[in-house]
């Protein structure tokens, strides 16, 4: 194959033009000879231009060169706009830094403050204050606070009047009255009824000044006590030294007179702050003011929540200036040497095509010779062009390999949206059932309540008793089975994961026995998320059974949490996964592991592997619904002969201190006064029960089957207390609007509400958010308690 160089094509080309015009010339006749001198006019000025300039017989070195120096203008142009951009975000990374350390300060100074409330309302609430022991009080008070310390308790009475300092030691002389401005702080606490933290005020018996959380204490409605919890600021100068305030920056804490608190670097404390500082302490973020010195300063601020105070760090301006232009000056001598740089890679390119080229020349030059050796030096055309096809079919190929990767993920997804649209369909059947079942079950529940105090003969109180522990099973059965028909969201409670383990792994121990270990390794850090408690456990008690029943000859049991975020991407590889930060649990085991087949079900209701009557088929299907009510999934990995490993993904949460709840009271049922309660149930069995349980109780009962039935009873003059009624109902009117249509009628009237349904998805109006539901099926204790913390409540 004979090479043709562009410009030879070019003349080639012509030359059959002018040959093809020639023979067409010939057979039509000759054209004009205005045409020939046109045409010539227009070549010779072509040639003129390109001769004048000259640039067609430019090199590419040269041409290159030219292009960077055409380029030289704007590329100047684009480093000082970045430049300029550089500063502005230096300026503003100072800034942002400034506010920080103000917030910061600030919430160090809540949290100390917060200390000495605590303590002081701790002192406020001593059984010997109240009862006037005041001796018996400032021992108290002065364990709290030891002697030597930098906190003083003084009590007064509502006048002012001193009774305890623990300035003075016991038994010696004290003021008499506390100074003005202590019981003007006193009577703002009375008069508000809140705690009050003072400014800056000087001790009247030594040169250091103090600030004072002020506590009132009443007495039956009346003024009876004023205490007060005086320390100096020293903890506050600790806070700002803990900061690792920079050198050259200034910060304080200021009260609301504009006084020093503490400063770094040192002020006096009790000195006013600078009249530009005082002017703007009222405002929250930056400011610039002029310091006692004349120097502009740059100043963040910041409000402690529970105090008039303010906390400022500043910085001077010039200082400030001057950080941003250090920060970018590297980007100046940057963008100097990429120039130069770029010129000599411009130079080294040119060399780079140049000579690549006078290669061909030489090789192509004898059109009768072969080449030598293959075209492979330089960047050429027909190289560029290999290069471009070999990027091409890589990138092809990449594609397809992601197209793959694509297809197989989309058909995991499909897959796993079958198994959850399964689920979804086999749960609301399970929750249609449990919830007719708990109907039944409430019924014989309430029957056999009240048959059991007439019972004299012990073997039939153990009947009754047998059958009550039998539907107590029945009811945890229906429990399991409303867990799948669940919904996100429904009956959470804020909860540690990491504390929940702790506080059950000594009984999963003693289920799963000696053979199996198990290992506990909870995250450092908080494992907050939303839950239902009770669910947890038992789907961490499903997963230890599991692992031990894949584990005949015994095994470990690894059981840990920890904190993952999951990006866009990483959650696009997992079914059922959205992008967030999760709480995760997992269980690992070392037994025999599942099949593909086996996998591909696992947590399909009612499907098991064990021998039938030994399973439900319920239990990683109950983790499951447990984990989907939290908004979360659940991920299973596992292979045969190589354990399984379950990870329970539940959102995090951010965390805060959790309050555990109060046990409930195991005292004996309440009995009624001869209240009128209204019963509402549609089902007749349920109802008779209800009624006979209720009078059972000591209390009067009237019946409605709907809720329009009930509205026209409510509507009588009846003397009702309660309506006691269930959420599901016919007729259209829910147990929630006739709770909303009672507080409109007679508010006065209580209003407790009951279902077999632990999630009822029905929208509730905010009015009725706060009734209380009665779960189905109840037992007698139950309802009596249920019933009188609704009448007393």
């Amino acid at each position: 194959m004979r090479a043709i160089s562009a410009h030879g094509k070019h003349k080639w080309g012509i030359s059959n033009l002018q040959s093809s015009s020639a023979q067409h010339t010939g057979n039509v006749g000759r054209r004009a000879p205005a045409v020939r001198a046109i045409s010539a006019r227009l070549a010779k000025g072509l040639s003129d231009l390109q001769r004048k300039t000259g640039f067609s017989r430019l090199s590419i070195s040269r041409r290159l060169i030219l292009l960077l120096l055409a380029l030289a203008l704007p590329l100047n142009l684009v480093i000082v706009g970045v430049t300029w951009d550089l500063v502005s975000r230096a300026n503003e990374v100072q800034r942002t830094s400034l506010m920080f350390a103000a917030r910061s300060i600030a919430a160090g100074v809540d949290s100390e403050l917060g200390r000495y409330v605590a303590l002081a309302e701790a002192l406020s609430r001593s059984p010997a204050l109240l009862n006037n022991d005041l001796l018996a009080f400032e021992a108290e008070a002065r364990r709290a606070f030891p002697a030597g310390g930098h906190t003083l308790v003084v009590l007064s009475d509502a006048d002012g009047l001193q009774l305890i300092n623990t300035f003075y030691e016991p038994g010696r002389a004290m003021p008499r009255r506390r100074p003005p401005e202590a019981i003007a702080a006193m009577h703002r606490a009375f008069s508000t009824r809140s705690i009050v933290i003072t400014d800056l005020v000087k001790s009247p018996v030594s040169p250091r000044w103090f600030v004072t959380i002020q506590v009132p204490i009443f007495k039956d409605g009346a003024p009876f006590r004023g205490l007060g919890i005086i320390f100096t600021q020293d903890a506050f100068l600790r806070l700002l030294h803990a900061q690792g305030i920079p050198k050259n920056w200034r910060a304080g804490i200021i009260d609301g007179q504009g006084r020093y608190i503490a400063s770094v670097p040192h002020a006096e404390i009790g000195e006013f702050a600078s009249q530009g500082w005082r002017a703007a302490k009222e405002q929250t973020g930056l400011s610039e003011f002029l310091s006692r010195e004349g120097e502009t300063l740059f100043q963040a601020n910041a409000h402690p929540s529970n105090s008039a105070w303010t906390v400022g760090v500043a910085v001077k301006a010039a200082e400030l200036r001057q950080a941003a232009w250090m920060t970018v000056r590297w980007a100046v001598v940057l963008g100097i040497g990429l120039s130069a740089g770029s010129l000599v890679l411009a130079w080294g390119l040119a060399r780079q095509i140049t000579q690549p080229i006078d290669q061909l020349r030489q090789t192509f030059s004898d059109v009768s010779a072969e080449p030598g050796k293959p075209i492979e030096v330089g960047p050429p055309e027909i190289l560029e062009l290999q290069d471009t096809l070999y990027r091409t079919t890589s990138a092809l190929m990449e594609a397809l390999s992601k197209l793959e990767r694509e297809m197989s993920l989309r058909e995991e997804v499909q897959a796993s949206l079958a198994q959850s649209q399964r689920m979804e369909a086999m749960g609301q059947l399970a929750g249609g059932v449990a919830h007719d079942f708990n109907n039944v079950l409430a019924a014989i529940s309430t029957y056999l309540d009240v048959a059991m105090p007439s019972s004299g003969d012990e073997k039939g109180r153990k009947a009754i008793q047998g059958a009550l522990d039998s539907i107590e099973m029945g009811a945890s059965l229906t429990r399991r089975l409303l867990i799948l028909s669940s919904r996100q969201g429904v009956g959470l409670e804020r909860l540690d994961l990491n504390d929940r383990l702790t506080t059950t792994i000594d009984l999963l121990r003693r289920t799963l026995g000696d053979q199996v270990t198990v290992v506990l390794s909870c995250s450092p850090h908080p494992c907050q998320t939303f839950a239902n408690g009770g669910d947890v456990d038992n789907a961490i008690l499903n997963l230890a059974i599991n692992a031990r029943d894949a584990m005949p000859g015994g095994g470990v049991l690894t059981i840990e949490t920890r904190i993952l975020t999951l990006d866009a991407v990483a959650a696009g590889r997992l079914p059922s996964a959205r992008p967030g930060d999760y709480v995760i649990v997992t269980a690992s085991d070392t037994g025999h592991g599942m099949s593909p087949q086996v996998l591909a079900r696992a947590m399909e209701p009612f499907f098991t592997t064990k021998e039938p009557g030994k399973s439900t088929g319920l239990g990683l299907a109950t983790v499951h619904g447990t984990v989907r009510q939290s908004g979360g999934f659940v991920a299973i990995e596992s292979a045969v002969g190589q354990g399984t490993s379950v990870h329970l993904y539940f959102p995090k949460a951010e965390p805060i201190p959790i309050v555990s709840p109060a046990s409930l009271s195991t005292k004996e049922a309440p009995l009624g006064d001869g209240e009128l309660i209204l019963v509402v149930e549609d089902n007749d069995k349920v109802r008779e029960a209800t009624v006979s349980g209720l009078e059972g109780l000591g209390y009067a009962v009237l019946e409605a089957k709907t809720g329009p039935d009930a509205i026209t009873l409510l509507e009588s003059d009846e003397p009702i207390a309660l309506v006691f009624s269930d959420i599901v109902m016919p007729g259209g009117m829910t147990g929630y609007d006739v709770a909303e249509r009672v507080r409109s009628m007679k508010p006065d009237v209580k209003v407790l509400l009951t279902s077999g349904y632990n999630d009822l998805g029905v929208m509730v109006k905010i009015t009725v958010r706060d009734v209380k539901v009665l779960g189905k099926p109840y037992t007698r204790a139950q309802l009596a308690w249920a019933l009188r913390d609704a009448i007393d409540g």
